[in-house]
């Protein structure tokens, strides 16, 4: 078996560069990475702007400023690209799956949770399950990032401002009801992302529209309605949280996003729609909505 691996990697090395590129285009993302890794001629600068530039093109932004290639030089100038598509990869935000480098359905415990302590929560709420701290998930070269977390709790509207996560837990089962249970043994159902970043953008595999699309917490709703070619009749309102007013998509499991008030003090769903006992609400015009930028991306689970 080894010698028949070690064959066939020969033989893809003596391919030529446009043949290859058209090969390893049918592999998926987390194949690719591991067989990028696998040659030594894969990781070279020429590969680099051949292969791995087009293929984080096309899986992860379609937006013509992202080819922009930044100036480097030495290591880093040889897997630029790949390194790009690697930690977008890594971070993705995929519904019924994971969301900054968090895995739903695995427990919380396993990201090395440092708690700030109750005296980040209000007195009020100390007695609650939540929490406020650090979470620990690997970046690429084995290096760590650090994610400021904040467990929530459903019916509590308070929430801390400078976090780059929501996480929603599922805690396990017991016959005693009465006996407390870890915290940080509850296994992820969720995550609402507040954070914005070029690495942080929504992934859809069986839509690949959604991650060329570049859709990330900021980015104007138009970009979601695009990337999933859907209308505004797709949106549907469910309901105003410490997220912003929470909204879903026909036909889009595991998925929610929500958009922040405007300077009017009205909340978007007050906005989205006439209210005939309020008519001093004033009703978003159809360009206002589909320019509404994303205040939070949110990633279920599906259990």
């Amino acid at each position: 078996m080894m010698r028949t691996r070690s064959n066939s990697l020969r033989m893809l090395d003596k391919l030529p560069p446009e043949l290859l590129s058209q090969v390893l285009s049918l592999l998926k993302p987390q194949e690719l990475l591991v067989f990028s890794t696998s040659s030594r001629r894969w990781c070279g600068t020429d590969y680099d702007n051949l292969y791995w530039k087009p293929a984080f093109l096309n899986a992860f932004a379609l937006d013509p400023r992202e080819a922009a290639q930044r100036p480097t030089r030495g290591r880093k100038a040889r897997s630029l690209w790949r390194d790009r598509y690697e930690r977008a990869w890594r971070f993705r935000l995929e519904p019924g799956t994971c969301a900054l480098g968090l895995q739903l359905e695995r427990p919380l415990s396993a990201y090395e949770p440092r708690s700030f302590g109750p005296d980040a929560i209000p007195a009020y709420h100390q007695n609650g399950l939540l929490d406020v701290g650090v979470l620990t998930v690997r970046d690429i070269k084995g290096k760590n990032k650090k994610l400021r977390y904040y467990v929530h709790s459903e019916g509590v509207d308070w929430g801390p401002e400078d976090v780059d996560v929501d996480v929603w837990l599922e805690h396990p089962e017991d016959d005693d009801e009465d006996e407390d249970y870890y915290l940080h043994e509850g296994i992820l159902d969720g995550c609402v992302v507040y954070v914005s970043s070029s690495a942080a953008a929504l992934y859809d595999p069986t839509r690949p529209a959604v991650g060329r699309r570049g859709i990330r917490v900021g980015s104007p709703l138009r970009h979601l309605l695009e990337g999933f070619g859907l209308s505004l009749d797709d949106v549907i309102s469910a309901c105003d949280s410490r997220c912003g007013s929470q909204f879903r998509l026909r036909g889009v499991d595991n998925f929610r996003f929500g958009l922040g008030p405007r300077d009017n003090g009205y909340s978007a769903e007050d906005e989205w729609e006439p209210i005939p006992h309020a008519p001093e609400v004033p009703t978003a015009t159809r360009e206002e909505k589909l320019n509404w930028p994303l205040q939070t991306i949110q990633i279920w689970s599906g259990r």
